[in-house]
């Protein structure tokens, strides 16, 4: 459904939200994502720079190479 790093639902309307002109009360905010790019997913995440011995993937991304046995 999205290709973006984060997305989440809020109860609120945020201040510079786009308003949907098809679906009524569908608001939407874009801002960029935080944290650095996993050279492996691509995706932005706090947690890239964290992992001592891979210090350019994401966490996501190291439980999956753990699992694969890499």
């Amino acid at each position: 459904l999205f290709i973006v790093s984060d997305a989440g639902l809020v109860d609120s309307v945020p201040g510079n939200a786009f308003s949907s002109k098809e679906i009524e009360g569908l608001y939407m905010e874009v801002k960029p994502a935080g944290g650095e790019k996993c050279e492996r997913c691509w995706v932005h995440h706090p947690s890239v720079g964290t992992i001592e011995d891979h210090p350019s993937i994401c966490k996501r991304c190291m439980e999956n190479l753990k699992a694969m046995g890499i």
